[in-house]
């Protein structure tokens, strides 16, 4: 598969609870490595072209065919990712418009992840979430590559800000909090002079703490008309903030066993789940020569909540002309329209519209996992019905074929 692999073989501590788990890889190249995960299944795309991913189980295929055809998926939408900052990995190099966002560490126009490592520091954390929502279809490091990552809504624009070195936020820690507050505020309201382009979407990889400044910021994007999503959490199983307020679309993490990923947080306020389990992601390496553009998997809520938050560019850009949705963004209720789906049920039923249950899924661990399909072939919710709450759901008449769709 155009891989040499390197000699040796090296251990990999994957941290969980309430154990230790292990796992043995190896290197394949300079930089990809394949893993052997607790249950021995091995991550790795053949040389033919044999590979999984795992995101094909939300209906991103199809959604994608459905509503965008060959290209477009995404286009027109605003998606700011408060985060590490970026590198310019290949995947994601032509979705970050250069000087159009802000460093909150540096104080400058150029939020570039410096990587360096350190105490419960995660250098380069901001390409890798990135590259889930933006990455072009089946990116490759090279022809002969085995390897591949895709993002969910590739023609959406990937603004990155740089606000912490962590993703776990603690207050009074470098003021990470209060650079995620500010670069919210910042890409939500109508002060351009640091991150020059508002935001539709705002996809937060991280979480930790509660603080007033950063509840205050997310009501301010919420009456701005930007839907904000954010990490249930790690290890710890109730859900950190900022995805624990009520406002955000908290996202908690699916194995490819389609249950819950063994270190998803879920008490609490999880308003959907997407894959987080071996995620494809662009990783970009550093080296004694320099960095490397490197892909391999990678496992969290992160992954997850970066997933869900290219369905909802999808959402967007799908609607974005229609009437409905300019009345929705007129009157600042796109996020409550999208949680209105999000939330819908079917009639004389507790099932959810846009969320599949596979067998053995518990309730505790939220409604489900996303389908993207279904979720865009649902028809809007005027402001009327959001303001009654009598939102009811059908499908648009080109989605007639979805088995189950709004019924």
């Amino acid at each position: 598969g155009g891989h040499s692999i390197s000699a040796g073989f090296e251990q990999a501590v994957e941290l969980g609870s309430p154990l230790l788990r292990f796992s043995l890889g190896f290197r394949l190249g300079r930089c990809f490595r394949v893993r052997f995960g607790p249950i021995g299944f091995l991550l790795v795309r053949l040389g033919l072209g044999i590979g999984v991913d795992f995101r094909i189980g939300i209906g991103l295929g199809d959604a994608i065919s459905r509503f965008f055809g060959s290209g477009g998926a995404g286009r027109g939408v605003v998606i700011v990712q408060p985060d590490t900052g970026y590198r310019p990995h290949g995947a994601t190099k032509n979705a970050y418009m250069a000087h159009s966002s802000w460093d909150f560490l540096s104080n400058d126009d150029d939020p570039l992840d410096d990587t360096v490592k350190g105490k419960i520091q995660f250098p380069g954390h901001g390409t890798r979430t990135g590259s889930v929502i933006i990455s072009p279809p089946e990116f490759k490091l090279g022809p002969s590559s085995a390897v591949w990552v895709t993002g969910v809504a590739p023609a959406a624009t990937w603004i990155p800000a740089r606000v912490t070195n962590r993703v776990i936020l603690i207050d009074r820690a470098e003021y990470d909090i209060d650079n995620v507050a500010s670069a919210i505020r910042h890409a939500s309201g109508g002060n351009r002079s640091l991150i020059k382009r508002q935001a539709d979407i705002i996809s937060m990889s991280l979480g930790g703490t509660p603080k007033r400044e950063l509840k205050e910021a997310l009501e301010f994007a919420e009456n701005n008309g930007v839907i904000v999503l954010a990490a249930a959490g790690n290890v710890v199983k109730t859900v950190v903030w900022p995805a624990n307020y009520d406002s955000v679309i908290s996202v908690a993490a699916t194995n490819y066993s389609e249950t819950l990923w063994a270190d998803s947080a879920y008490i609490g306020r999880v308003k959907i789940a997407a894959p987080g389990e071996d995620v494809w992601t662009a990783v970009s390496e550093r080296t004694v020569n320099g960095f490397v553009d490197c892909v391999e998997p990678g496992s969290g809520t992160s992954f997850a909540v970066a997933t869900m938050a290219g369905v909802a560019a999808l959402w967007i850009s799908r609607h974005a002309e229609s009437k409905e949705f300019k009345e929705l963004r007129y009157s600042a209720k796109v996020p409550a329209a999208f949680r209105t789906l999000l939330n819908a049920r079917r009639s004389n039923s507790d099932s959810p519209f846009v969320a599949r249950r596979p067998t053995g899924w518990n309730n505790a661990w939220g409604p489900g996992i996303i389908d993207a399909e279904k979720l865009l072939c649902l028809t809007l919710p005027t402001t009327q019905e959001l303001s009654s709450g009598q939102y009811k759901g059908s499908c648009s008449a080109t989605c007639s074929d979805v088995p189950g769709c709004g019924s």
